[in-house]
């Protein structure tokens, strides 16, 4: 039998196609992306030192790049943010080690809440505290939460400047 006879590939608008063997495919996104929260090898060490060396870059931005932690999206960036105390605008380099390690606290206990969640069949809306809620106050200190656009990345961020700083 010739390779490829009796397999079929259906894709779905896909701007970006890769064929190949499962484990090369593996090897290579371990080597670009960051550690998994959700991975049996998660290193949390792995992902403090990758927060660190972006030192000139946002926290919020930086958080939002894969190859800093695999997995986290803009929702769980907000909410990341908001627990760990942290504003989305203050540079990596103005962190303390101590917040760094909250973000990165935050990051695995979030995401495998948000999975749990999601296994269930549940939304996660009761999960969020800031995502969404620009016309509401924290829940924390009675702060207005904020919406705005975060340059350069124009993704939706929610901060209360009350607990955020």
């Amino acid at each position: 039998m010739a390779t490829g006879e009796k397999r079929k590939l259906v894709v779905y608008n896909a701007p970006i196609v890769e064929i190949d063997h499962e484990e090369r495919i593996l090897q290579k996104l371990k080597m670009k992306l960051g550690p998994d929260p959700l991975s049996s090898e998660w290193n949390k060490a792995k992902a403090i030192g990758n927060i660190l060396s972006r030192p000139e870059q946002k926290i919020g931005v930086a958080l939002l790049d894969q190859s800093v932690i695999a997995g986290v999206g803009n929702i769980l960036r907000n909410e990341i943010l908001f627990r760990a105390k942290v504003h989305p605008e203050r540079p990596v380099a103005s962190l303390s080690i101590q917040e760094v390690e909250r973000i990165v606290n935050y990051a695995e206990r979030l995401s495998r809440e948000f999975l749990d969640y999601k296994l269930q069949g549940m939304g996660i809306r009761d999960l969020l505290f800031v995502y969404n809620r620009f016309s509401g106050f924290c829940n924390v200190c009675g702060h207005p939460i904020k919406f705005y656009m975060q340059k350069p990345i124009n993704r939706k961020t929610f901060v209360c400047e009350g607990c955020q700083k």
